[in-house]
């Protein structure tokens, strides 16, 4: 029984999530994926089952980290507005953190259609649940909060998965310092809809 090399799984990862980036998932190859780590399809196979399971291993680790955040329990804070500023930073924080350890595997994991979906039920199901316990001062009765949980939820998703695209052409540090003055910008904006001062 050969040995399986972590060198070699690494070379097919890299090339997988370039490829992935390219292409997509369902337009990705194999074919083209071993080729570019200069190994045989075969060879590929020895280590990924499928295309499927390569593709996973690759958006667990960011997967993983952003749900970590988005399933802690709103009522763990003291109050939602605090959960939010909390939420805020730990996305921000994780972002950051993911960009600098692997920006090409974190795009392909905001822009795949499955991927991308699943991050934004959590985020909205939190969103949710803060406004939930909020409910007494978040609705008026012109708002339906529905309505600004999603606008909340789209707009945070997709202002990470820009910041992101924007990794490839801009300094880190002035995407860390745009992407924390994006988040503070919304809770602002929370705070504001309050009458509270920050």
């Amino acid at each position: 029984m050969q040995t399986l090399k972590n060198s070699v799984k690494d070379q097919i990862l890299q090339s997988a999530i370039l490829e992935f980036k390219e292409k997509g998932y369902s337009q990705a190859s194999l074919r083209q994926i071993a080729q570019s780590a200069n190994i045989s399809v075969g060879n590929v196979y020895r280590y990924f089952e499928s295309k499927e399971q390569l593709f996973h291993a690759i958006i667990t680790p960011p997967l993983t980290r952003f749900e970590s955040i988005l399933n802690l329990k709103p009522n763990s804070f003291e109050h939602p507005q605090v959960a939010f500023n909390e939420l805020a930073q730990m996305i921000s924080t994780t972002l950051i953190s993911l960009i600098e350890d692997d920006k090409d595997a974190l795009y392909v994991t905001l822009s795949d259609p499955k991927t991308s979906n699943l991050i934004q039920t959590h985020l909205k199901a939190f969103l949710t649940r803060l406004a939930a316990q909020w409910l007494d001062e978040f609705e008026k009765d012109d708002l339906d909060s529905s309505l600004v949980i999603d606008m909340l939820t789209k707009g945070i998703f997709h202002g990470c998965l820009q910041a992101v695209e924007l990794s490839n052409t801009q300094d880190s540090k002035h995407i860390a310092s745009a992407i924390n003055m994006y988040f503070e910008l919304h809770v602002y904006m929370i705070y504001a809809t309050k009458g509270v001062s920050i």
